[in-house]
C-alpha cells in the first residue's frame, strides 16, 4: 500500500468516527432536552435537572472532539492533495 492509500482509508475510517459522534452528540441533546421539557411541565422531580446538566457537558465534550476530528480530516485531506 502506498501513501496515499493510507491517507485514504485513514480518512474514511475518520469520516465513519465523526458519523458516530454526531449521531451521540444528536442523541445526548435530544435526551437532555427531553429531560429538561419534562421538569418544566412538573412531569417529574427537579433532581432530573442534574441529568439535564450532565447532558449537556457530555455533549458540549462531544462537540469539541467533533470540531478536533473535523479538522483533522481537513488537514489528512489536505495532504492527499499534495500527494
Amino acid at each position: 500500500m502506498g501513501k496515499t492509500d493510507t491517507l485514504k482509508e485513514r480518512i474514511a475510517t475518520k469520516r465513519e468516527l465523526l458519523k458516530s459522534l454526531f449521531l451521540l452528540l444528536i442523541a445526548t441533546l435530544s435526551g437532555s432536552f427531553t429531560v429538561l421539557y419534562k421538569v418544566a411541565t412538573k412531569e417529574t422531580d427537579l433532581t432530573l435537572l442534574i441529568m439535564f446538566a450532565s447532558g449537556i457537558t457530555a455533549s458540549a465534550f462531544l462537540a469539541i472532539i467533533l470540531v478536533k476530528l473535523y479538522k483533522e480530516i481537513e488537514s489528512l485531506s489536505e495532504e492527499l492533495e499534495n500527494e
